[in-house]
């Protein structure tokens, strides 16, 4: 196996790690259960775009290693720098897409 192959395999292993622990993140927030509590280094509970954007990139990476679905991880990025941008942008300028509000309605609180 060369170095290239190698490579592949470990980015989808960690992209699908990254995707999972996403999914978990996003059910945690959404139900309202703190089970991420012991692995947070803060007392706030994660925010639900947040939780997204940790699956989307992580299903992003998985869905590019394979080579089946580039377009799909691209799309799925794509989508995570969306949320991001409209987080930052609210934080900088005070503009808003009203993404984190919508996801927030989501959420149990």
């Amino acid at each position: 196996m060369i170095l290239e192959d190698k490579l592949r395999r470990i980015a989808g292993v960690l992209g699908a790690s990254v995707a999972v622990f996403g999914v978990i993140a996003l059910i945690d927030v959404v139900i309202g259960l703190d089970y991420l509590r012991a692995v947070r280094p803060t007392p706030q509970a994660m925010k639900v775009s947040t939780a997204l954007c940790i699956a989307l990139t992580g299903a992003s990476l998985w869905l590019q290693h394979r080579g089946r679905f580039p377009r799909s991880g691209v799309a799925l990025a794509a989508l995570a720098l969306l949320v991001s941008a409209d987080a930052i942008s609210e934080k900088v300028f005070g503009l808003s897409l009203g993404l984190e509000q919508a996801l927030a309605g989501l959420a149990v609180a």
